[in-house]
């Protein structure tokens, strides 16, 4: 996973994303997608939310919720449309 964010206000504490994601499983195959969203910065926290569009058909909407002081973030996805077979 890599994506900019990109401040849209002066206080910069909400914004845009644009990324991609790559993995490969153990098999060699290859997954691509790319990422488009929106973030929400409160304090030390900052959620992402995004939907992405894998090589393989599979569309998900994501939420990451992230405290960048403890390193720690939480993960959800929603399947909005499954893989093509």
């Amino acid at each position: 996973m890599a994506f900019k964010l990109a401040s849209i206000n002066s206080s910069k504490n909400s914004g845009t994303l644009d990324g991609q994601g790559r993995t490969i499983l153990e098999n060699g195959t290859l997954f691509t997608t790319p990422l488009k969203g929106t973030w929400k910065r409160i304090g030390a926290n900052v959620k992402f939310y995004f939907t992405d569009a894998i090589n393989n058909g599979a569309m998900n909407f994501v939420m990451w919720d992230v405290n960048v002081l403890e390193k720690k973030a939480a993960v959800k996805y929603f399947e909005l449309h499954g893989a093509e077979n």
